[in-house]
């Protein structure tokens, strides 16, 4: 959404070959590339005496072509569960896959609503379309207006696609428009059913990492080790794999908090059917309202009022998405009566049944993505202002990026590291360009005063000249 929720093998025990105690004071496993090249090592320097060089650098070349066969994901959201997902259906070469999830099980009712374009894309590459198309809801229409009733933007999803041949060409799939309304929940339940048994372990918390160029040891808070070929981090923004890789950091809050809550879309508290694929913006003074249906399986569905604002006081960032009390039902609704949202979004708040209280907070997203054997993606590289709605979207194109560069190891990249820098290098000029759009995004759209007039003669003409198109395009088109 335009605010929106901005995240084979192996058994619950996390041991397997790899396992090793950590501080025991025993030897600790070594991954598969290190035992090779230990028993390789004085069978090739006795080659260079007696063949020369000339025999050994074919040899060398093979072990740094060798792409990683098992990989553990850090992460059970949206952003881990496509990279499991692209990891087994590219040819990457990966035999084993695990991903491990710090929450006891998938639970229900956990985030909001969030929108999908190019994530859609991916996921249809990657098999899914038709799971996607029968249980989210299509998004057809956004429509911007302030609490005065003026309208200040327009956009026909399909047709801004249909206007656009890249577009066209990624987000039109045998009819199907791929731009989506679906409840993160549920978008979780979608991609972990259709793993492989065992590939998603719940309960198991990343508590440290030792991170080389050939392998990297994980431990878990259950106190169980284990080594792989390739670490990735899908952790969201707290992320522990982050930590290793970059360090200690400070973010920055934005001054801006969000309140969502979720309603079922049900009896005549609903939104109206007609409206159902449209995505509905209202400004008011310092703050606007988003609302929208979207799919929850099962023939269910969900209508979801994002409600931003400015709030000096920082506000804790919510990065599991804990529902906050029902208790504050009365101040949110005071709070809407007082900017004059419309009554419609009001009895959503009245029948929402969870609430997500959120602050917004500036990460810097041009650090390194990747050391040794460990790398990020989603929002653990580039944790995104939900104000365009692209959290999740990147997050799934991050992973088919970083899945299809793996399959190029030994071929187009020489190496593991190669294949980690290519996939940096595409990745980041685009996901640091539309969080940066976000963020001033959010901040005009909080505007009060003569910053709120300006705010809607802003929207009116980028709507007229086509600029909120190209802006939506930006995001929707995958760049993987």
């Amino acid at each position: 959404n335009q605010v929106g929720a901005g995240r084979a093998g192996g058994g619950a025990g996390g041991g397997g070959g790899g396992r090793a105690e950590s501080g025991s004071g025993k030897r600790l496993h070594s991954s598969r590339y290190e035992r090779s090249t230990n028993l390789l090592l004085p069978l090739l320097v006795l080659c260079s005496f007696t063949h020369g060089w000339a025999f050994v650098n074919p040899i060398m070349a093979a072990l740094s072509s060798t792409p990683p066969k098992k990989v553990a994901i850090i992460g059970g959201g949206p952003a881990g569960l496509t990279m499991a997902h692209a990891l087994l259906k590219l040819p990457t070469g990966v035999e084993q896959v695990k991903v491990f999830e710090q929450k006891n099980e998938s639970l229900p009712g956990i985030g909001g609503g969030i929108q999908i374009n190019g994530g859609a894309a991916v996921l249809s590459r990657l098999g899914m379309r038709a799971k996607i198309a029968e249980s989210c809801q299509p998004l057809r229409t956004i429509l911007s207006r302030n609490v005065d009733g003026r309208e200040l933007l327009k956009m026909s999803v399909p047709d801004v696609i249909a206007r656009d041949r890249a577009a066209r060409e990624a987000l039109m799939v045998e009819g199907d428009i791929m731009a989506y309304l679906v409840m993160r929940d549920h978008l979780q339940s979608i991609l972990s059913d259709d793993l492989p048994d065992g590939t998603v372990i719940y309960g198991k918390k990343l508590k440290d990492m030792q991170v080389g160029d050939a392998g990297s040891l994980c431990s878990f808070q259950d106190g169980t080790s284990e080594q792989f070929d390739l670490v990735i981090g899908c952790d969201g923004i707290k992320s522990r794999v982050r930590q290793e890789i970059v360090g200690q950091e400070t973010k920055i809050y934005s001054g801006i908090r969000i309140i969502f809550s979720v309603a079922p879309a049900e009896g005549d508290s609903s939104r109206p059917a007609d409206v159902q694929s449209d995505v509905h913006q209202w400004f008011g003074e310092g703050s606007y309202g988003f609302a929208a249906t979207y799919g929850g399986g099962k023939g269910k569905k969900f209508d979801q009022f994002a409600y931003v604002f400015s709030e000096p006081r920082a506000t804790d960032e919510n990065p599991s998405w804990l529902k906050t009390s029902t208790d504050k039902r009365g101040d949110f609704v005071r709070r809407m009566k007082d900017k004059r949202m419309p009554q419609d979004l009001v009895r959503i708040v009245e029948n929402a049944d969870r609430f997500f209280d959120v602050g917004v907070y500036f990460h810097n997203p041009l650090v390194t993505w990747h050391k040794g054997s460990a790398v990020l993606l989603g929002d653990a590289a580039h944790a995104m202002p939900p104000f365009l709605g692209q959290g999740a979207n990147q997050a799934m194109q991050d992973a088919y990026c970083l899945a299809s560069n793996l399959a190029e190891i030994g071929k187009k990249h020489a190496s593991l590291p190669d294949a980690l820098k290519a996939y940096e290098r595409r990745r980041k000029p685009p996901t640091t360009r539309i969080m940066l759009n976000s963020w001033i995004l959010g901040n005009l759209e909080t505007q009060t005063g003569l910053g709120a007039s300006f705010r809607d003669n802003f929207f009116t003409a980028t709507g007229a000249l086509g600029v909120a198109e190209k802006v939506f395009l930006d995001g929707a088109v995958p760049k993987v």
